[in-house]
């Protein structure tokens, strides 16, 4: 009976898990604003086949999905092999399948160095790290990467690397329905195909070197959102000549091998600044173009989504072409949007102009006093100046043999505060010289040596703790190892001998 009593409640879990998801799916329950109130324009091309204007991203078409925007952390993970056991080194050295592990890593974490810009009504720069990207285990991860062998018959395995998130049963769920074509995934699942990555019949070596430095990069854009660009573009034909890939200019899109991009492009961040929720509907910045149809054409000039209003009535916007055609620094028409490591990309505020990831500019910061936790850093690039705010980076550093204080090693402007006294291992107490276990330097002990060799007791005064460490006269503090955590998290009690002896 009691066995009985628990398939049924099983059974019914099950079931009102399955019923919850559908009314969710059903009435479009949304986390947060990802689907913006915007279409885009198709691309447009000119009679001696050169693309005049093109769609920057995809983000779902027909079904958008996506990691869910509050995790900002992927823990990938090399799966030994795949279902079918096919290993890295199954067709190739373990040394070179290490590389292709390697490549794969170094090109997936691209990601980490990109910032998404935002800017507020004072003009002032908020930087969005996109993602972080880190090693995970096999019991710890959320982006799961198989080998794959090359197979013309499956979908699968004939691509260079195919990505997807992992069935909700297989991971016990963590699937948010957005609404009926939107959804979030936690956990992800990548196929890489081995024979893409090193010279072989089918694959010469300069194609194995573009396929090493932008696959990782572009998988993970599909984690992020980003569908592949092409697959989704409307076909163009001209003259009898039909366009299929043409979107070599974006990491997401395809187009002759030898003009593929191998890094992320800002048009690929203005999409992925929507799924991760940077850019919203209350961030466009319009455009404004007078549609030959009646109305009026909006274009935002961050995310190149498009809107048509009939009336401008309430409608904050600049003139589309303003610039007349005018991109240099000098002109005043460019905006810094994004960066990568420590350069900028940018674009023109008044066209659709995008400046490409090879023209992306060094930025030249100055550091100035800002509060107590952040500091002021200005960018002195003409053309692209902008400011924002950055917490200060604190580490200890050495003030005189007794004390050490706090300073930003970044600004090098926070003026040393919160002065505190050395601390050593007990351990280190007998030598001439110990390291302080905060600022690590070395200090001289001469003058303490008698009294750190008496040790803490009534007759000296020294307050201590009752696992024996203790303060010399001087501040130094001395510490057991048992004492040190506590130390650190300034939660250790000192006794003072003198006042239990009153």
């Amino acid at each position: 009976m009691k066995i009985k009593l628990i398939k049924y409640l099983n059974t019914l879990i099950i079931f009102l898990s399955i019923f919850c998801l559908f009314l969710i799916k059903n009435n479009s329950i949304y986390a947060h604003s990802k689907d913006l109130d915007v279409y885009y324009d198709p691309c447009k091309l000119d009679k001696e086949k050169n693309i005049v204007e093109k769609m920057w991203y995809m983000l779902g078409n027909p079904t958008e999905m996506h990691l869910d925007h509050e995790i900002t952390t992927i823990k990938y993970y090399f799966a030994e092999e795949n279902e079918n056991g096919y290993k890295w080194s199954t067709d190739i050295p373990e040394s070179v399948a290490n590389e292709i592990k390697d490549a794969y890593t170094n090109s997936m974490k691209k990601w980490n160095d990109v910032y998404f810009y935002s800017y507020d009504t004072e003009g002032m720069v908020t930087k969005h790290k996109i993602i972080n990207i880190v090693a995970g285990t096999k019991d710890d991860h959320n982006l799961i990467i198989y080998p794959a062998k090359y197979n013309i018959n499956d979908e699968q395995n004939k691509n260079a690397a195919t990505t997807s998130p992992l069935n909700l049963l297989d991971i016990g769920g963590d699937l948010t329905i957005m609404g009926k074509n939107h959804t979030h995934y936690g956990h992800w699942k990548m196929y890489i195909n081995v024979s893409y990555f090193y010279a072989n019949f089918n694959n010469s070596a300069e194609k194995a070197e573009m396929f090493r430095k932008r696959s990782g990069a572009h998988e993970i854009g599909h984690v992020l959102g980003l569908c592949d660009l092409d697959n989704d573009c409307p076909l163009h034909e001209i003259e009898g000549f039909k366009y299929y890939d043409h979107h070599e200019e974006v990491l997401m899109g395809y187009g002759d091998f030898a003009l593929r991009v191998t890094d992320i492009t800002y048009k690929d961040i203005a999409g992925v600044a929507i799924t991760r929720g940077f850019h919203t509907d209350d961030d466009h910045m319009w455009l404004k173009e007078v549609d030959p149809h009646g109305g009026y054409k909006l274009i935002c000039s961050i995310c190149n989504g498009i809107k048509h209003i009939d009336n401008l009535s309430g409608e904050a916007f600049m003139n589309y072409n303003s610039c007349n055609g005018e991109h240099t620094f000098g002109s005043g028409n460019l905006v810094a949007t994004a960066s990568y490591k420590n350069k900028d990309y940018y674009k023109c505020k008044y066209c659709r102009y995008v400046a490409t990831f090879e023209n992306n500019i060094e930025q030249s910061y100055k550091y100035s006093s800002g509060t107590a936790t952040h500091h002021l850093i200005t960018n002195q690039i003409a053309g692209l100046a902008y400011s924002f705010y950055e917490e200060h980076d604190i580490d200890y550093v050495y003030i005189d043999n007794y004390k050490h204080g706090k300073t930003c090693v970044i600004c090098k402007l926070l003026a040393t505060t919160d002065e505190g006294f050395h601390a050593i291992r007990r351990e280190d107490s007998g030598k001439k010289f110990a390291e302080c276990i905060i600022c690590h330097t070395l200090l001289d002990l001469t003058k303490d040596r008698a009294i750190i060799q008496q040790g803490a007791n009534p007759e000296n005064g020294l307050k201590y703790t009752l696992n024996g460490s203790y303060i010399l006269p001087t501040g130094i503090v001395v510490l057991v190892d048992e004492d040190i955590e506590a130390y650190l998290d300034n939660t250790l009690v000192f006794i003072n001998n003198s006042d239990i002896l009153k």
